[in-house]
């Protein structure tokens, strides 16, 4: 009788078999083949006129006994994550596998928030490297301290959004910056980039204080997850915000002024 081990390493020679060519994602039901029987995903399959092993068309004929085999390995077989080289270590079912890749592996490729706002900058890159993407490509939208004075000139009570990056504790951080005049609100968002477990053990603190030292308003929460939408985040009012017309307490000469604090949590 074969052992527990050569189980699993036959499972996994088989899993391999279902990588798709062109995406290199495990294939699912519906899955489709050329003329000459090579393979390929729903996803892939509309987006080429040729298969890109043989360069001969594709049928409308799906492979069943392959989706068989990708069925009983879905309920049984525990599949590496793609970013294993990269450093993830989790072995998921294949049903949970594409989520854990797209959205919740910390050893992902992650956007430039930054770039994406403003329309100018499409890079993606692993998480150790956002902050000298940052540095060299947007040097004027990163914040190096844990503690940081903010100080903005020629605010006006115009709609705005605004993300920057800040790097403290070795860690990266978006910072989110809105406007809303529909709300006449101005919040502001930090998210933690990376294990979303990890999110907790940070605290963001947003302070205001007038020139005269006569008001004060200071905010504190967890770090929001990256996987978070923002946009939900401010919608919800799940974040520092302060209405306008208590901000004009806090202006001088259309000049803002305020602190945003990184600190960890000590639970203990």
């Amino acid at each position: 009788m074969a052992k527990g081990g050569n189980f699993e390493d036959l499972n996994q020679s088989l899993a391999s078999l279902l990588e798709c060519p062109v995406c290199y994602e495990y294939m699912r039901p519906p899955i489709w083949q050329c003329k000459t029987g090579h393979n390929i995903c729903s996803d892939c399959k509309p987006k080429l006129q040729k298969c890109p092993t043989c360069r001969e068309d594709f049928s409308n004929t799906r492979n069943y006994t392959l989706e068989q085999i990708a069925q009983k390995l879905s309920e049984s077989t525990l599949y590496f994550c793609k970013y294993k080289k990269a450093g993830c270590k989790d072995k998921l079912k294949l049903t949970e596998l594409a989520k854990h890749e797209n959205f919740y592996c910390p050893f992902r490729d992650f956007e430039c928030l930054i770039g994406k706002a403003n329309g100018d900058c499409s890079w993606k890159g692993k998480r150790h490297e956002i902050a000298r993407h940052v540095r060299q490509k947007h040097k004027d939208r990163c914040w190096m301290e844990e503690e940081n004075e903010v100080e903005q000139t020629d605010f006006d009570f115009q709609d705005a959004y605004d993300v920057e990056l800040i790097s403290a504790h070795n860690k990266a951080f978006w910072f989110h910056f809105k406007v809303d005049c529909t709300k006449q609100l101005v919040l502001m968002a930090v998210q933690y980039i990376g294990h979303t477990e990890d999110a907790g053990d940070y605290m963001y603190e947003v302070e205001f204080t007038s020139k005269d030292d006569t008001r004060k308003v200071m905010y504190s929460r967890r770090t929001h997850k990256d996987l978070l939408n923002i946009a939900s985040v401010f919608e919800h009012n799940d974040c520092f915000t302060i209405t306008f017309a208590s901000l004009k307490f806090f202006l001088k000469k259309k000049k803002l002024e305020y602190c945003v604090d990184i600190k960890e949590v000590d639970d203990d």
